[in-house]
């Protein structure tokens, strides 16, 4: 009986000697001291994509690390894009992805003079089959009177936002088995609104153009310039027709 109590003195020794030199150090040094982490340095809306000059490094306490999955690199998440509204302060990795897909987020994250208008989808064949999908460019080509088809100029190069059913439903990835009944689209210039309307009125046919990333910024760009060339070609118009009144 002696024994076992000599023994069991022995081992609460031995446990009390490792608690007190190897593992509340070990404890001390987890909690102690300060730990960097990315923080936004203003509120950010839903889709935009993140630069450096809207990230900053802070240090803050390592007891406070323990609550939250913080990001410590800020290179981790530049370059992606904002799942929801976030306020300033620090940010999780879980709140931004690679690329904006939820068409309730690209909605909230169209900026000044951007636009986005639904229109019919007229047949399964002129919806592309179907296929088309969010985030998706695609031409948007018409069919005259003489039954000749043309890719509209100010729709050459345009953004789905969503698919939507007769019901409401926007058709995803993930739902494949929903028909879309409407398309909405993404427009960066007044002028697209009418262009598109005349389309829906007449017949419109989706053509689809690319679901890469890199190849859609490009011909997004190209449709861009258009529209900056145009507004370029008018100006030049206006001062003309300004000189001639003068000289007249």
């Amino acid at each position: 009986m002696i024994k076992n109590r000599t023994l069991i003195a022995i081992v609460c020794i031995v446990l009390a000697v490792l608690l007190c030199f190897c593992i509340a150090p070990i404890v001390t040094n987890l909690f102690n001291g300060t730990q960097s982490v990315v923080i936004l340095t203003s509120d950010t809306a839903p889709g935009v994509q993140i630069t450096k000059s809207m990230l900053s490094t802070v240090q803050v306490s390592k007891a406070d690390t323990f609550s939250f999955s913080y990001v410590d690199d800020p290179e981790e998440i530049v370059g992606k894009y904002s799942k929801t509204f976030l306020y300033s302060g620090v940010v999780t990795a879980d709140m931004f992805g690679e690329s904006v897909t939820d068409s309730s987020t690209k909605l909230l994250s169209l900026e000044a003079g951007e636009f986005a208008m639904s229109v019919t989808i007229q047949s399964f064949a002129g919806g592309f089959s179907n296929k088309i999908r969010s985030g998706d460019i695609v031409s948007i080509v018409s069919v005259d009177d003489k039954d000749e088809a043309h890719i509209i100029n100010e729709l050459r190069y345009v953004e789905v936002i969503a698919l939507t059913t007769d019901e409401g439903v926007d058709v995803t990835e993930q739902s494949t088995e929903e028909i879309a009944d409407t398309v909405t689209f993404k427009l960066i210039d007044e002028s697209q609104l009418s262009q598109l309307l005349s389309c829906e009125e007449g017949t419109l046919h989706i053509a689809f153009v690319t679901r890469d990333e890199k190849l859609s910024e490009e011909y997004l760009k190209i449709q861009k310039e258009y529209f900056e060339e145009a507004d370029e070609s008018d100006i030049s118009e206006n001062n003309l027709n300004g000189g001639d009144d003068n000289a007249a």
